[in-house]
């Protein structure tokens, strides 16, 4: 493609290792049209598209810090919670952003459920697949979802990772009956992962992720019942940075705390089973592969949830619940569950080809 001038500034949320991960694809596509991409992020999510981009700048950027509560505790009413901070984190992210454009010339912002990542001066995309938030409840769905469209509705448009129409990954969490107020384009799937030849050298891949203290609960719960199983096992604890590993565990479990995702990628495609949450991008990434997989919601988070059960009753994925877990329930029931094929997953490049194109003309006076 020919040679842009272009610069996109893109910062994803620090809520897990999702919202950079599927951050991976579009930065690619971005490159390959030589667009000038910058990266606003910390902590795990840094360090891993650091690891994925080592030529791009990265610039820090305070996370929001969402932590979920232990074994006990309504993940909803925790959430609500935190909105002051969340909400001092906005404005926050906001005023650094208008600093940063001062010093700093920029064509485009693609800001992935940062709610302040945007200027009024240059497009600015959100990215969110979640516009009927799930809380189990109608009347708050319908008020989580009126105040989410006024963060939404102050970005020029949105992008949605996943298919305009079912069959689709998230379900009615993508396509509400009411939409936001500005353009809203579906980008298909946004997976870092290819389909690859599966092979079976591991009989359970475990993919552990998400915010803590909840990523540390389940792992405390795998470690003894991983102690008495025979079968190989791949476990991957998601905690990038890190270098200190697990003690005890027999010989058959193979540990590590990150893998760079070309060498993760290889693990999953020779896993006969892989466990992971039900977070969507972990559930983009592994139904791209064909992976069967066995989802564990995180207690309480009622899009994981939703997510599971969504992706169970389509035939996509076997799912069941983290209380009184176990591992050797869950391979038996695993097995005997008929896994169907998820739709294609497939990002719109010609989406991101005609918006690239385009952003000369939206940069006009005269069409803001």
């Amino acid at each position: 493609m020919e040679t842009t001038s272009l610069k996109v500034l893109i910062a994803p949320l620090d809520w897990g290792l999702g919202h950079a991960s599927r951050c991976i694809p579009l930065i690619n596509k971005l490159l390959s049209m030589n667009v000038s991409v910058t990266i606003a992020a910390s902590g795990p999510s840094a360090f891993l598209l650091q690891e994925a981009f080592p030529g791009l700048k990265i610039l820090y950027l305070e996370g929001y810090q969402i932590r979920y509560q232990g074994r006990k505790g309504w993940f909803t009413w925790k959430l609500l919670q935190q909105i002051p901070r969340i909400k001092s984190t906005i404005k926050q992210e906001k005023k650094w952003l208008s600093n940063f454009l001062q010093k700093e010339n920029f064509d485009a912002i693609i800001s992935d459920n940062r709610y302040g990542f945007y200027d009024t001066s240059i497009p600015s995309i959100i990215i969110t697949h979640q516009l009927c938030i799930q809380t189990g409840w109608s009347f708050s769905n319908y008020l989580l979802q009126k105040f989410h469209y006024r963060l939404i509705n102050k970005f020029t448009s949105c992008w949605v990772p996943d298919l305009p129409k079912e069959p689709s990954l998230a379900g009615k969490l993508s396509h509400p009956v009411q939409m936001p107020g500005i353009p809203v384009s579906y980008l298909g799937p946004l997976t870092r992962f290819s389909k690859k030849e599966n092979f079976s050298k591991y009989r359970l891949c475990i993919l552990l992720s998400g915010p803590e203290p909840q990523r540390t609960i389940f792992e405390e719960q795998l470690i003894e019942q991983l102690k008495r199983v025979s079968f190989s096992v791949m476990l991957i604890r998601g905690l990038p940075g890190s270098d200190t590993l697990l003690n005890g565990l027999p010989e058959n479990i193979i540990q590590f705390n990150h893998l760079r995702s070309e060498d993760l990628q290889k693990i999953v495609a020779g896993s006969e089973y892989v466990l992971a949450r039900s977070g969507y991008s972990s559930i983009m990434d592994l139904l791209s592969m064909g992976s069967k997989c066995i989802f564990v919601p995180t207690p309480g988070q009622t899009e994981q949830q939703y997510l599971a059960r969504h992706l169970a009753n389509a035939g996509y994925a076997f799912s069941c619940l983290q209380k009184n877990f176990s591992l050797e329930t869950a391979l038996t029931q695993a097995t005997a569950f008929k896994y169907g094929k998820p739709p294609k997953m497939v990002m719109n490049e010609m989406m991101i080809e005609e918006w690239v194109k385009g952003l000369p003309l939206a940069l006009q006076p005269a069409s803001r």
